[in-house]
């Protein structure tokens, strides 16, 4: 009888690995097809945005290299609105070299952009880049 549960034993043992595997495998497969998937996402920029990247930067090398720098940012950052990107644009004033500091700042931790564009140095929100630019009076 014990040698009965002994085999038992190593039989379901066997059978939860077995189990253990299949289930590291589905977990690999899931997480291969949201990657996938994230890498395909797209994040779009609302009007007012496209619209001040040509108004402020003339340069069409530079507006080209500013859409796709947002669009990367936003897609991964998987950011659901057009607050970073507006932010990024109004600290940066129409100066290339700017945009690509406040660039780098959102890509390290985008709510220094955020503090640094809607709140003044008493830490009162003076805009709200949720909101249009328009909407904000620029």
């Amino acid at each position: 009888m014990k040698k009965l549960i002994f085999f038992i034993g190593i039989i379901l043992i066997s059978c939860g690995k077995n189990n253990a595997k299949s289930n590291d495998l589905n977990i690999e497969k899931t997480s291969l097809s949201r990657l996938n998937s994230k890498s395909q996402a797209t994040y779009n920029l609302p009007e007012d945005v496209k619209s001040r990247i040509i108004n402020e930067y003339p340069n069409k090398g530079n507006q080209e290299f500013i859409i796709n720098s947002l669009i990367k940012l936003g897609t991964d950052w998987e950011f659901d609105g057009a607050r970073v990107p507006r932010c990024i644009l109004f600290l940066s004033k129409g100066n290339f070299g700017l945009f690509k500091e406040n660039l780098k700042r959102a890509s390290e931790d985008w709510r220094d952009v955020i503090l640094y564009a809607e709140y003044d140095e008493n830490d009162n929100q003076i805009y709200d880049f949720n909101k249009t630019f328009e909407e904000n009076g620029l």
